[in-house]
C-alpha cells in the first residue's frame, strides 16, 4: 500500500523565529500566509488568509534564517506532522505543522522584483543533514 505525506505551500513569511534545543540544533518556526479568494453567487469578491506553521530542523534552519524575514515569498515542500503538548495550565494541544528536514525538504525563496526563483544554499555536510532528518518527537522548546 501507498503512503504520502507530502505538503506544498508558496506564500508570504510572517514571522521568522530561530531557537535551539537543549543540545544545541536549531529550530527555525516560519508562519506563512497564503490567500483565498472567490466570488459568492451574488458576485461579491472575498479573501481570506490561511496561516501555515512550518519548522525547519538543524543545519538547514542555519542556512534558511538568513534568507527569509517578514514578507519574503517563499516555495515550500515538506511533511505535515500534528504533535502534541501541554501548555501551561497542564492542557493537552496538538498542533499541526509542515516539517522540513532532510534531503527531502524544499524551501526556495522567489524574488518577485526579477520573477526569479533563488535557493539557499544545500547543507554540504551529510553527517549534520542526517541528523536533521530524525526530526525529534519531544521538542524542548517553549511554546
Amino acid at each position: 500500500m501507498l503512503n504520502i505525506n507530502k505538503v506544498v505551500v508558496a506564500g508570504h513569511v510572517g514571522s521568522v523565529e530561530i531557537r535551539y534545543t537543549s543540545s544545541g540544533d536549531a529550530v527555525l518556526n516560519l508562519s506563512i500566509a497564503t490567500n483565498r479568494r472567490w466570488t459568492d453567487k451574488d458576485g461579491n469578491k472575498s479573501e481570506a488568509v490561511e496561516w501555515h506553521r512550518v519548522v525547519v530542523f538543524g543545519k538547514l534552519a542555519e542556512l534558511v534564517k538568513d534568507w527569509v524575514k517578514k514578507g519574503t515569498q517563499v516555495y515550500v515542500e515538506g511533511v505535515l506532522r500534528t504533535r502534541k503538548w501541554q501548555d501551561k495550565s497542564g492542557n493537552d494541544r496538538w498542533t499541526t505543522e509542515i516539517v522540513l528536514s532532510g534531503y527531502n525538504a524544499v524551501l526556495q525563496v522567489i524574488d518577485k522584483k526579477e520573477q526569479e526563483v533563488k535557493e539557499p544554499p544545500k547543507v554540504e555536510d551529510a553527517d549534520n543533514s542526517s541528523a536533521a532528518e530524525q526530526v525529534p518527537d519531544d521538542l524542548d522548546i517553549p511554546q
